[in-house]
């Protein structure tokens, strides 16, 4: 819970995904009855009241002059309107998965962007369709997983400059974990054709590597 203390602190972002990520990890907690034993009970009660005592000076943070950052780049500056600012989340959430923003465009800011690449590099594409599948077969994974992946692009759909890179970084941890197992069953099953994915896939970042010094 320190942890994610911490993380609030540290980017804007963080300060919309800790709380569903702890709302979502307690409901799930609930759900498996793990809260049934009084000592794990007791241990959750406490984390919980030490995230919410670290976070406490956060309320700075969130006063009129905190909120001037988000009202300059937040989807209020387009319109005020409750259905057309539901229309615009909903349109700027769902662009943080269009494969052009993940494998061929990325962000279309230049600070954020290597021309010519994705925010991953398009053979994890595949990877990514494969770490699907092998997740599906483990539904207590499953749960943990795409519920936080699918939580990780509200902080950026909440504002005007969607797809935004930095602001959907939450999103790699758990694609990284999806490539990961789908790399994984590849070697397992088709070793060579695995091994030549990891080297398309170095080559690739070499490139990558070299124009992101050199441009």
């Amino acid at each position: 819970m320190v942890c994610l203390a911490g993380a609030m602190y540290s980017y804007n972002s963080y300060r919309v995904v800790v709380p569903l990520a702890v709302i979502l990890g307690v409901i799930e907690l609930v759900k498996t009855g793990w809260v049934n034993n009084k000592n794990k009970k007791s241990a959750l009660i406490i984390s919980i009241l030490i995230l919410f005592i670290s976070i406490i000076p956060i309320y700075r943070l969130i006063s009129s002059e905190g909120l001037n950052r988000f009202q300059t780049v937040g989807l209020t500056r387009q319109t005020s309107q409750p259905l057309e600012m539901a229309n615009l989340f909903t349109t700027n959430y769902l662009k943080h998965f269009d494969p052009r923003f993940l494998f061929i465009n990325g962000d279309s800011n230049p600070r954020s962007q290597v021309p010519g690449f994705g925010q991953l590099l398009w053979p994890t594409a595949v990877l990514i369709l494969i770490g699907l599948w092998q997740l599906s077969k483990h539904p207590k994974g499953l749960k943990i997983v795409i519920p936080l992946l699918l939580i990780a692009p509200i902080p950026a759909a909440l504002t005007i400059e969607s797809p935004h890179a930095m602001r959907s970084l939450n999103m790699l941890p758990f694609l990284c974990l999806i490539i990961a197992l789908g790399l994984s069953w590849l070697i397992d099953k088709y070793r060579w054709w695995g091994f030549g994915m990891i080297i398309l896939l170095l080559g690739l970042f070499a490139n990558f590597y070299w124009i992101f010094l050199t441009s």
